[in-house]
């Protein structure tokens, strides 16, 4: 049986490979999101580690928590005497490192892509990691030295004259050095400014503090011991680490934010590509199944026991996976560098290692590799079982419905019914019930309880489906028939117009695949250029794949619409095997509406509370998502037509002894004027004027999340330890722009290193277009290039720019599971083909040419298609719909992006036509003699 399984595979080679291809791309997808978090990992801690290579000790501050958005403040500089005083200490140098970039012909050279702009200043032997290249290191006042990468964009040579961004706007400064970091030209894509000790201090204000102390351990003195050293004489404050637990400590914060964000985003798409490919699989043996009762049969006649062909088919399971996750595995490494080239194009370089491979990056996708292709094969295998072998004595014999069976539709119905229930509990209790269940924690049970419901529903809707295939299947296959009817007659009337014949006959003369390509490109276009919302492109998407078709099928045939009827008749003939092929699409187009829809719902609600909120005219904002100099407030409101500016500050504080949230600084005399307040119960305007030192203005979620009242007190700590008591005074409403809680810029600056502001709100004199006050205020901040001034029309553009940017990274991700399901349409069409070899050979016998033959294959493929893009429209709007509601009270709305869900049918269509190119080729070369004679 083992040969009969081996033989099975081997002679239905493109059977066999089009189902691999499924698995092949979805533990590509889990592999390569593993190798690219070790390399992330393994990079930069190679790094951090080449940084440190010279270092003994490092010494920082300890803080209270690890935050991305609130960094430590410097400690005192006099820890680098006190350090010097400890025994068996060599050699102490302190460096203060800030965030800041060189100007260069007036424009800021910052890394681009979200990656830091680094100013350090420089550190002698042996605590420098820099090659110099040219030049020397900063040794006067005014000196700078940077890394190669940034040299080498900006055009930039020893000598040159320059201006460095400072805390206080720029000044002049002489390029003197050029260097490498270690023996790479950047530290994953950020810039580094060198500077002198005492320059950083003064520019950065940073007098009498330092950042970080380095410590060389003297002659005979170990590491170990110096570390214990340090610890006993220096102050709590102070953090001592060895340099590999320091190196450690900073791969951990930056791979660890990147790998929190980026792996479980990946993972989860890549999990949605693996559960297309079960379906896949699923139809793929179902169909075989059913088309190899004869040869079963026969088994069972020649002695096989149900036993035996059982393993048979699941053997078959297991090898397809087994190779496949393989493949897969190996093909990982090419999706990881491939993200890696993408990250790098948008400015973010991973830093380059050896390809790593891990147990878990080999284990865990073949594990689910192999589980997924047995399982969903394991039906079908049942279903070979109970092939009776009087069978192999009957042609057509065809196997009766299961005893499951006639259970699909109610057990379908509460399969829904559960997945919405898991779906809800995610979305409005965290997940509350798998926590109970499993004792996982929120983030994990709300993730399994979100995941799970959704694959319950999808495979409720891939069984309730086969209900309305068939009028989903009449009411698109009839428009479909007269459409293409109209226009063969359209095409059979114009080639008798002088010079389209010639036209036609030239275009007919063309390879086929060039003239598919074309329009694919031409129709992809349109899609792209739907998003300017206008009816021409609208039309563009839905009508270009229909008119287009004649092209390739020229000159015209004699008009007939039996293609098209014939092509409705066989999408209907199996409504289970057409639901299953079309759920494959409808998972990879669901999700996509599903994340058009959320991201849609987003980006209305953040534009919709800026207008409710802003009142101000203009919006100034660090495009690097870095705070801007606090001075630079100051020079806005002094700009000629500025009626008032005001800073807001951001960061981040632990609450209680417990999570952490986010604090808003605002001046209460001006925040009034260019913001407005949603106030609840009751509150007004004078609650902001009257901002006291100790007092907090919560938003209305962070106010529920920790059963805040007016009049309640709760206590604070910031990243640097500092404890504060606040009392609340008010509640707002707004979890868009000001979440969390705010409180005066007074109080802000008793627990926060530094008082620059995120945000700067303008507002105007009247009279003052936004126009006029950009210039002016442009100006006025010519000394702080960080800050881009923005009218807020401009600002909602910029925003939603940002938001379509990442929208489009996960329909490149989403468009895997998109292109898996593209393989499971040809792969039922292929065998659709095999199945009907003698019902095509008749069909030929009786005068359908090959072109109509692949016209009748290419519709019902169109057909299956749309169901799919229907049905994934569907399901994409239920899941957004339930989404939004749940996230209501953060804000979120339901809104429908009606343009996408057009594309989204034009992109079903090309789906369809893309899906049928092969097998119509095949069933239009089948030879009619051997069609007629096929058993």
């Amino acid at each position: 049986m083992t040969l009969v399984a081996i033989r099975g595979l081997f002679g239905r080679k493109l059977r066999t490979v089009l189902t691999m291809i499924s698995i092949i791309l979805g533990t590509a997808m889990i592999s390569g999101t593993f190798v690219l978090r070790d390399q992330i990992n393994s990079g930069f801690s190679d790094n951090f580690s080449t940084g440190l290579e010279g270092t003994d000790i490092v010494l920082s501050k300890n803080t209270a928590f690890t935050s991305d958005s609130a960094q430590p403040g410097p400690m005192p500089d006099s820890v680098i005497d006190e350090a010097k005083a400890v025994p068996g200490v060599g050699k102490v140098e302190g460096q203060v490192q800030a965030i800041g970039a060189l100007v260069v012909d007036g424009d800021y050279a910052g890394s681009s892509g979200g990656a830091p702009s680094f100013v350090f200043s420089w550190v002698s032997e042996p605590f420098s990691p820099n090659t110099m290249l040219s030049g020397h290191e900063p040794q006067a006042s005014g000196e700078v030295a940077i890394n190669k990468k940034l040299a080498d964009d900006e055009n930039l040579k020893v000598g040159d004259k320059v201006q460095l961004a400072t805390s206080n706007g720029t000044v002049p400064v002489t390029l003197v050095g050029i260097f490498n970091y270690g023996d790479v030209s950047s530290l994953a894509g950020a810039t580094i400014v060198t500077t002198t000790f005492e320059d950083a201090q003064r520019l950065y204000d940073r007098e009498g503090q330092t950042s970080t102390v380095y410590v060389d351990a003297a002659s005979g003195t170990s590491v170990e011991e110096l570390k214990k050293n340090l610890q006993e004489a220096l102050p709590n404050e102070v953090k001592v680490e060895t340099a590999a637990e320091a190196a450690q400590s900073q791969t951990d914060q930056v791979a660890g934010s990147i790998d929190s964000f980026l792996t479980p985003l990946l993972l989860a798409f890549a999990g949605a590509a693996v559960f297309v490919g079960g379906f896949i699989i699923f139809n793929t043996f179902s169909i075989t199944v059913s088309q190899r009762i004869r040869e079963f049969a026969m088994l069972r006649t020649i002695g096989a026991s149900s036993r035996q062909v059982l393993r048979s088919v699941l053997l078959e399971a297991l090898l397809i996976g087994v190779v496949s996750s393989i493949i897969g595995v190996l093909a990982g490494i090419g999706f990881a560098q491939l993200l890696t080239a993408i990250f790098g194009a948008i400015g973010f370089e991973i830093p380059s290692t050896s390809i790593p491979f891990t147990p878990l990056t080999v284990g865990l996708p073949l594990l689910v590799g192999t589980s997924v292709a047995l399982a969903a094969a394991l039906g079908p295998a049942f279903r070979a079982t109970r092939v009776p072998p009087i069978a192999a004595l009957r042609e057509g014999a065809e196997l009766p419905p299961s005893a499951l069976a006639r259970h699909a539709t109610p057990v379908a119905a509460v399969m829904v019914l559960v997945g919405l229930g898991g779906i809800v509990d995610g979305v409005w209790r965290k997940g509350a019930v798998i926590q109970a269940v499993t004792g996982l924690s929120d983030t994990a049970g709300l993730l399994i309880s979100l995941a799970a419901g959704a694959m319950l529903c999808f495979l409720a809707v891939a069984v309730l489906a086969k209900h309305v295939v068939r009028p989903l299947a009449r009411g698109i296959g009839w428009p479909l028939e007269w459409i293409v009817l109209g226009l063969q007659y359209v095409g059979h009337g114009v080639r008798w117009i002088p010079g389209v014949r010639p036209v036609g006959n030239a275009v007919s003369r063309l390879p086929r695949w060039l003239l598919i390509i074309s329009l694919i490109v031409l129709e992809v276009a349109g899609i792209v250029l739907i998003f300017a919302a206008t009816p021409f492109f609208i039309l563009w998407v839905i009508l270009f794949p229909l008119f287009s078709l004649p092209l390739l099928e020229w000159p015209p045939e004699r008009p007939s619409k039996q293609t098209g009827r014939l092509a409705r008749e066989n999408t209907v003939r199996s409504p289970s095997r057409t639901a299953v092929t079309a759920s494959a699409l409808m998972i990879g187009l669901a999700l996509v509406v599903f994340m058009a829809v959320f991201v849609n719902g987003f980006k209305d609600s953040f534009l919709g509370s800026l207008d409710k909120s802003i009142t101000g005219d203009l919006i100034v904002q660090n495009d690097d998502f870095a705070t801007i100099p606090a001075a630079a407030v100051t020079a806005a409101g002094q700009a000629q037509g500025v009626d008032v500016a005001t800073g807001l500050a951001f960061s981040e504080v632990r609450i209680g002894n417990g999570g952490r949230d986010f604090v808003n600084g605002v001046d209460p005399e001006t925040i009034t004027r260019v913001y407005t307040f949603n106030w609840q119960e009751g509150g007004s305007d004078n609650l902001a004027l009257n901002l006291g030192r100790n007092d907090a203005l919560v938003e209305e979620q962070f106010a529920k999340s920790h059963d805040l009242q007016k009049g309640d007190t709760f206590a604070i700590t910031s990243v640097d330890n500092n404890r504060v008591e606040l009392t609340v005074t008010g509640q707002y409403k707004d979890p868009t722009l000001m979440a969390g809680f705010t409180v005066s810029n007074l109080t802000f600056d008793t627990f926060s290193d530094t008082a620059d502001p995120g945000v700067i709100l303008v507002g105007l004199d009247d009279g003052i277009s936004p126009e006029q006050g950009k210039a002016s205020v442009g100006q006025a901040l010519e000394g702080f290039p960080v800050a881009n001034v923005r009218t807020n029309d401009e600002y909602k553009k910029f925003t939603e720019d940002q938001v379509n940017g990442f929208l489009g990274f996960l329909y490149v991700l989403l468009g895997m599971a998109v292109v898996i399901s593209l393989f499971g349409i040809v792969n039922t069409l292929a065998l659709s083909v095999f199945e009907r070899t003698r019902e095509i050979g008749m069909l030929r016998a009786v005068g359908m040419t090959r072109r109509q033959l692949r016209r009748v294959v290419r519709y019902e493929s169109v057909i299956t298609a749309v169901i799919g893009g229907i049905l994934g429209i569907v399901v994409g709007l239920a899941f957004g719909w339930i989404l939004s509601k749940g996230l209501e009270d953060q804000g979120i709305v339901f809104s429908i992006p009606y343009g996408l869900l057009i594309a989204v049918v034009g992109a079903a269509i090309i789906a369809g036509i893309l899906a049928a190119i092969l097998p119509a080729r095949r069933a239009s070369r089948l030879n009619v003699l051997e069609a007629l004679q096929y058993e």
